[in-house]
């Protein structure tokens, strides 16, 4: 029976966590989207005299290694402008945005180190670029992914692409708000379940946690979501101490970028762009954050 019922409530919960992102985050409106495509990489100051062309969702922008720059823009002057706005970006590949007047913002990325699927299209507009109702600003993209482009282990002697490939598609460019709330109660949900799944069957940490994902699951659907009272039992027993003996842990963030390995030189320097004004960002949402980096 306890078997039966640590399965079902792991299951209830992770069917729940699924479901929280098509809640998590509400559509505002599209952005505008031009662009130009580029074999270069080039400066903010270098890009002023190139032709942009429109793009619309779905189309390719370049192949492996090429470089585009989009001019991102969104007319919010009859809309009520909440208290955050997001963008959600997306071109398929790496990308770093740009404040109106070219100052390199925080990197975009399609993929995660740790889960592929998961990438970080997402970036707070700082208020003061919404000026007069209006939205501008600049993206970098690079058509390659965290780990370069696609290449076979071992081509064949008639392979096409020998060398490997790479489409930059422009997938998304919108205009979202989150819902901190969700966004805080499914980490918080991932946390329990990732313990549950850790920790000894018998041990009362484990029953503990197990109870508490079970009391919040049940108070969440008892109010389709409203009741924000059911993160409670989460973050009571997320604050519990491991046991008496137990120490305090300290994670630092790091990046290692190697000068030259999965990609051309000229896009470690732009990965380094990206990488450090993302941390930029991070440290001043968070002052006591501490990031540290090796080549």
């Amino acid at each position: 029976m306890h078997n039966e019922y640590y399965n079902f409530a792991i299951a209830r919960a992770q069917k729940l966590s699924s479901s929280i992102p098509l809640k998590e985050y509400q559509e505002v409106m599209p952005l505008t989207a031009t662009y130009f495509n580029t074999k270069e990489h080039l400066k903010f100051s270098q890009i002023q005299d190139f032709k942009l062309l429109p793009i619309t969702k779905g189309e390719k922008w370049g192949d492996a290694w090429d470089s585009a720059w989009f001019f991102m823009q969104a007319d919010v002057s009859n809309n009520k402008i909440p208290s955050e706005l997001l963008a959600n970006i997306d071109v398929n590949g790496e990308a770093i945005v740009f404040t109106p007047a070219g100052i390199p913002h925080q990197g975009l990325t399609n993929g995660s180190i740790f889960k592929v699927s998961t990438g970080r299209s997402l970036f707070t507009i700082p208020a003061h670029w919404i000026k007069k109702g209006k939205i501008e600003f600049w993206v970098e993209a690079s058509a390659s992914s965290l780990f370069g482009i696609k290449r076979e282990d071992d081509p064949a002697e008639n392979c096409p692409q020998p060398h490997g490939n790479y489409q930059g598609i422009y997938n998304e460019g919108i205009l979202i708000v989150k819902n901190h709330f969700l966004s805080e109660f499914r980490r918080d949900l991932n946390y329990i379940i990732a313990l549950l799944i850790e920790l000894a069957p018998l041990s009362v940490q484990r029953a503990r946690c197990l109870k508490a994902l079970d009391d919040s699951v049940n108070l969440y659907y008892q109010s389709n979501g409203e009741n924000q009272d059911c993160i409670l039992p989460l973050k009571k027993v997320l604050n519990y101490k491991a046991n008496e003996s137990s120490i305090n842990l300290y994670a630092i963030g790091h990046a290692h970028i190697d000068t030259g390995w999965l990609w051309p030189v000229k896009e470690t320097i732009r990965k380094c762009g990206r990488t450090f004004s993302s941390q930029l960002r991070l440290m001043e949402v968070y002052p006591d954050y501490k990031f540290g980096a090796s080549q």
